[in-house]
């Protein structure tokens, strides 16, 4: 099953070859040009993994992010911009962002990231599934002499 993945971009240059790049990853993509388009299909669909601009026309990228948190919290976000500096990096991190994305980047710098993000969300949710599946109240059983202390 390929990831789904949100692209929020208001430049749509970037964003179609953004989506062209993805999509050749073997990623399933969609496409915001605004906070408003992206929310509605955080609302409609789940998604693995949100690409935010920072800068958007109706708003920022942190309100993506908290949205997406809202929405769908097991999806990985990746903030990016051109106009990062350390403090809005802090600021997105500490939102729960997954990684800070500097622009302009290669398609391969940002292929590498999403792989990552996805990667991150495959371990995180087998962890929770296994967490789940052992049972605490299981006794051990050994006959070496520290089992049986």
């Amino acid at each position: 099953m390929s990831a789904h993945v949100l692209i929020v971009e208001d430049e749509e240059p970037l964003r179609i070859s953004m989506a062209i790049a993805l999509k050749r990853g073997g990623y399933d993509v969609a496409e915001a040009g605004t906070v408003r388009a992206a929310v509605a299909l955080l609302e409609q669909e789940a998604f693995d993994l949100v690409l935010s601009d920072l800068r958007l026309p109706d708003g920022d990228g942190l309100e993506v992010l908290r949205r997406a948190a809202e929405l769908v919290p097991d999806a990985r976000v990746l903030i990016m911009t051109a106009y990062g500096t350390v403090n809005t990096a802090v600021e997105a991190m500490q939102g729960g962002a997954f990684d800070f994305v500097q622009k302009p980047f290669a398609p391969e710098q940002l292929m590498h990231r999403v792989e990552r993000a996805l990667e991150h969300g495959r371990m995180s949710s087998e962890l929770r599934r296994l967490s789940r599946a052992t049972d605490p109240t299981v006794d051990i059983v050994g006959r070496s002499a520290p089992m049986q202390l």
